[in-house]
């Protein structure tokens, strides 16, 4: 009957506070209750549930700062796991006192893994909160909605018999458009502006947790230094990418067509220890996405097709629309015609690899950029 009991303690938990939270869900969204936290209120309980840890354990403990001052700490916050607690242990941490002060609170990590006397003993405890206590739980698991219980055990206890004065609060994982804006925040937080393409670079190679995510913009914080601008290569310096960054600055001036730029950038990639065959396959594949793009003009669902067209380097999709406008389909062709004979004499014969590369350089560039042709623009 253990899970039972747990799916019961789920309903009590996320069961509407209606007096407290004024909602028939009883459910708050993360800026709701940092609003209602920033203006100083408190509940009875609160449950902060949801896979995005770092939005969730931050926002908790701004909320325990509200409730109590960092020198009653000591003497007024107990912290449980739901994983180990025992039906004692929930006995004594909901029956104490405040020692200082009007308010202790209660911490909970993981409620939703109490055994079932345990949880027993906390269902019996939300239906009448005492007012000198505050339960701050904290969930990473799904909220039950994502997979409900099933209906007849619904039945077995009405929810008006287990709402209580309890809100909760979800934290969903941030969607790309949502990172990127915690992104620019927060490094505005510390004083610093990130470049749009940085930050979307950030956002589309970092899938990382907001936690790691954060260590990662303190660290580029702390690279530039005084400078109040961080651009995309002070992120990827900063995470010891020298050769992609000298192979995307090589993508751009070939975009561009640069040719002296090319030269240089080539130059030191190949005695960095880059090959000709690998900046072969990736100027093939650059070019290539050029010439897709181009495909996608006049065609409805082009930001879709862009999404998929340049993967995890859509964070450059502006570059590459402008590109793409700018070289005719004649010259593409012909570019990627004379990568794939490069390609071919590199794996199918002894040559001068680098003379080669250079050559075909030197080949492409003089056609000049010619007449710039609509695409779809990156904002369309």
């Amino acid at each position: 009957m253990k899970w039972i009991s747990g799916v019961r303690l789920w309903i009590s938990i996320f069961g509407a506070g209606l007096a407290v939270t004024k909602k028939s869900t009883g459910k708050l969204t993360p800026a709701e209750f940092r609003a209602a936290v920033k203006a100083g209120k408190s509940f009875p309980c609160v449950l902060l549930v949801g896979p995005e840890d770092f939005l969730r354990d931050r926002d908790a403990q701004a909320y325990l700062d509200v409730l109590l001052p960092l020198e009653q700490r000591d003497f007024n916050l107990t912290r449980i796991d739901g994983e180990t607690a025992s039906a004692p242990d929930m006995r004594a941490a909901l029956g104490e006192l405040p020692l200082l002060g009007s308010t202790r609170v209660l911490y909970m990590d993981n409620p939703a893994k109490l055994d079932s006397e345990s949880a027993a003993v906390l269902e019996a405890y939300l239906k009448a909160p005492s007012s000198a206590l505050r339960l701050v739980l904290v969930q990473q698991e799904p909220r039950p909605e994502e997979r409900p219980p099933k209906k007849k055990l619904l039945k077995e206890k009405p929810l008006n018999e287990l709402l209580s004065s309890l809100l909760w609060i979800h934290y969903p994982p941030l969607k790309d458009d949502k990172r990127i804006d915690w992104i620019i925040k927060y490094l505005q937080e510390r004083g610093k502006k990130i470049t749009d393409e940085a930050a979307r670079y950030v956002a589309e190679t970092s899938r990382s947790s907001l936690y790691e995510l954060a260590a990662k913009l303190d660290h580029v914080a702390l690279f530039v230094g005084d400078a109040d601008e961080v651009d995309i290569l002070a992120v990827q310096r900063t995470a010891g990418i020298t050769s992609e960054v000298t192979i995307y600055q090589l993508e751009d001036a070939l975009h561009k067509r640069s040719l002296l730029q090319c030269l240089h950038l080539s130059k030191a990639l190949l005695e960095g220890g880059e090959t000709v065959l690998g900046l072969a396959a990736y100027l093939h594949r650059s070019l290539f996405r050029l010439w897709q793009i181009k495909a996608t003009d006049r065609r409805r669902n082009r930001d879709e097709l862009h999404r998929r067209i340049l993967g995890n380097q859509h964070w450059k999709r502006e570059a590459f629309v402008d590109a793409a406008r700018a070289m005719p389909v004649a010259s593409l062709e012909t570019a990627l015609t004379g990568l794939l004979d490069l390609e071919i004499a590199l794996k199918t014969r002894s040559v001068e690899a680098d003379i080669l590369f250079y050559h075909w350089l030197c080949e492409v560039m003089p056609r000049g950029r010619g007449t710039p042709e609509p695409v779809a623009g990156a904002g369309s």
